[in-house]
């Protein structure tokens, strides 16, 4: 017992992040267990809502000319949902596993960090896709999966960039600390 308490105090903000990165995935989980009318109602109404929003006199429109502008939204919302809901998993996936090698005194470099975050991301979009085979009136879809990598990608880029950010503030500090000294 006392070794998994040292292991979680030790790791415990790797933990944080690699646990939000489990609560994401079963977000993803439970929004391609959704059959598809389920999906596609979710779907409609964030794209109702961006139309109320970005189109100019939506309110005005008539119910037919409202349908047509929800209906050209669906697909783009449907596509920018999966790259950024897998930008975030990127991102605390990459966060955990550098923050755990850092934990451990490991100077890796952070292209294994990346590789890992990566890795995980694109395991898990393929078996999402293959998930949603099992779904009444959903499919699985390649494209999607490339989708998902791509904002996984670019969540993994986003998490370098704080790290370098964070480690750079870091180094000040402690030279402004050691100046002042």
């Amino acid at each position: 017992m006392k070794k998994v308490l040292g292991f979680i105090k030790k790791h415990s903000l790797s933990l944080v992040f690699l646990l939000i990165s489990f609560l994401i995935m079963g977000w993803i989980f439970s929004f391609s267990a959704e059959v598809s009318e389920e999906s596609s109602e979710t779907s409609r109404g964030v794209s109702y809502f961006i139309a109320s929003v970005i189109v100019g006199g939506f309110s005005d429109l008539t119910e037919t000319e409202k349908e047509v502008q929800v209906s050209e939204l669906v697909p783009i919302v449907r596509k920018v949902a999966h790259f950024t809901i897998y930008a975030a998993l990127g991102f605390f996936l990459m966060l955990s596993a550098s923050l755990f090698y850092l934990e451990n005194k490991q100077n890796i470099k952070r292209d294994v960090a990346s590789a890992v975050a990566l890795g995980v991301s694109l395991f898990y979009a393929a078996t999402d896709e293959f998930h949603q085979l099992f779904v009444e009136g959903r499919s699985g879809s390649v494209r999607d999966v490339c989708i998902d990598f791509c904002g996984a990608l670019v969540g993994v880029l986003f998490a370098v960039f704080v790290l370098a950010l964070y480690q750079k503030i870091r180094q000040k500090r402690e030279e402004k600390k050691l100046y002042n000294k």
